[in-house]
C-alpha cells in the first residue's frame, strides 16, 4: 500500500490554516513588524481580557498603551479572519478555542431574512444540538491538554516530524496520510522509507487518541460522532477509534434496551485496550474538562507574550482577567489551574470530582 504525506490530502474543514497573504495581514505587518518572530504559532487574546491586563494593581504595571493597542489590532486581525492565531504568516483556525458560538436569544433578529416562526424554531435548535456536541469535543481536548501520556507521545511526534526533510513533511495542520492502492500520478509526493514510517506511526497516534488532525502541536482536532455515518464502509477517513453500532433498519428499539449502559460499558473496555486513563471513557464532567481547556488556553496565550521569566503580578492579574471574561469566581480559576498542574503531574486521582 502506497502512502504519501499528509498534505496531499484536502485540508480538514474545522482545523484549515491559511496560506493567503492577504491586505489585511500585510497591513498588521507594516504597523507592527517583527510581531510575533518566534517561530512559534501566536493565539489571539480576547480584546475584554486585553482590556482587563491594561489595568495596574499594586503588583502589575498593566498592559502600555502600545502593547493594548498591538494585542486590540492582532485580536481584530484574527476575528475578521476567523481565526484564533497567527503562525507565521499563516492563520490557525479551530472551531473550540475560548467560547463556543451562542444561539441568538431573540429570535427577532430573524426578521427580514423570510423565515416562519416555525424555521426559527427548527434554526435554535438545531444551533443547541451542535453547542451541545462541540461542548462534549471541547471538554475531550481539555482533557488531552492535562494528559501527561498524550503529551509525551504528541512531543514524539513532533521530534520525528521535525526529523524530516521539508519537503517530505509538509506543514501543519497533520492530518491523516492517503493510502493509495496504486502508484499516483507524477505530481504526487511520494513518501520516503522515513516518511511512510512516520505516517503510519501518526495513524496509530490518530487511532489511540480519536484525533482528525493537529492544527497546531498543541491544538489537536478530536473526532466527533457520526449518527449516522455518512462515509460509505471502507472509506480511509472512517474512525478506527471509538464504538461502531450497526443498527439494521428492521431492528426494533425498546425503550428498556439501556443502549446508553452498554455503550459506556463497551466504551470503558475500550479505554483499557487503548491503555488510556479510565477517566476518559465516556468523558463525565466535560463540562469541567472544557472550562479547564479554556484556562490552559489563554493562560498560554498570555504567558507567551513574556518569555522567560513572567513579570511581577501577572499570574494574578490574568487571574482577574479570566475570572471576568470566563464569568467565572477568581477561586474557581485558581482551583483549575491547581488542578491542571496535577493532572500534568500524573495525579488525574486526586481530583476529588473524577470520583463521583
Amino acid at each position: 500500500m502506497t502512502r504519501v504525506p499528509t498534505n496531499a490530502a484536502p485540508a480538514s474543514l474545522h482545523g484549515a490554516i491559511s496560506f493567503q497573504e492577504n491586505d489585511e495581514l500585510a497591513g498588521f505587518r507594516e504597523q507592527f513588524p517583527g510581531w510575533p518572530d518566534d517561530g512559534r504559532p501566536t493565539y489571539f487574546l480576547p480584546e475584554a481580557m486585553i482590556a482587563a491586563l491594561a489595568e495596574p494593581d499594586k503588583r502589575w504595571r498593566g498592559l502600555s498603551p502600545e502593547e493594548v493597542r498591538r494585542e486590540g489590532a492582532f485580536s481584530r486581525l484574527c476575528r475578521n479572519q476567523n481565526a484564533v492565531g497567527l503562525w507565521g504568516d499563516q492563520f490557525v483556525r479551530h472551531p473550540f478555542v475560548v467560547t463556543a458560538p451562542t444561539p441568538p436569544d431573540n429570535p427577532s433578529q430573524f426578521q427580514g431574512v423570510g423565515w416562519t416562526a416555525a424555521q426559527v424554531q427548527t434554526a435554535l435548535q438545531l444551533v443547541g444540538q451542535v453547542q451541545k456536541v462541540d461542548l462534549r469535543l471541547k471538554g475531550y481536548l481539555g482533557w488531552l491538554a492535562t494528559d501527561p501520556g498524550f503529551t509525551r507521545e504528541r512531543d514524539e511526534i513532533q521530534q520525528l516530524w521535525s526529523a524530516l526533510a521539508v519537503e517530505q513533511r509538509g506543514t501543519l495542520p497533520l492530518q491523516r496520510p492517503l493510502r493509495a492502492a496504486a502508484v499516483p500520478e507524477h505530481d504526487a509526493a511520494l513518501a520516503s522509507p522515513q516518511a511512510a514510517s512516520f505516517f503510519e506511526r501518526v495513524e496509530a497516534f490518530f487511532d489511540r487518541w480519536g484525533l482528525v488532525e493537529l492544527t497546531t502541536w498543541d491544538l489537536p482536532l478530536p473526532q466527533g460522532p457520526m449518527l449516522p455515518s455518512p462515509l460509505p464502509a471502507g472509506a480511509q477517513a472512517l474512525p478506527r477509534h471509538g464504538i461502531h453500532v450497526v443498527l439494521p433498519v428492521h431492528y426494533p428499539l425498546a425503550g428498556n434496551d439501556d443502549l446508553l449502559a452498554l455503550l459506556r460499558e463497551q466504551q470503558v473496555q475500550q479505554a483499557q485496550v487503548l491503555g488510556l486513563d479510565k477517566s476518559l471513557a465516556g468523558l463525565p464532567h466535560h463540562e469541567a474538562w472544557a472550562r479547564m481547556f479554556d484556562v490552559d488556553f489563554l493562560e498560554r496565550a498570555i504567558l507567551s507574550r513574556f518569555p522567560g521569566r513572567a513579570p511581577l503580578g501577572l499570574v494574578r492579574a490574568l487571574v482577574e482577567a479570566m475570572s471576568q471574561y470566563l464569568n467565572v469566581g477568581e477561586a474557581r480559576i485558581d482551583r483549575l489551574r491547581k488542578e491542571i498542574r496535577q493532572c500534568r503531574g500524573g495525579h488525574r486521582d486526586r481530583l476529588k470530582w473524577l470520583r463521583t
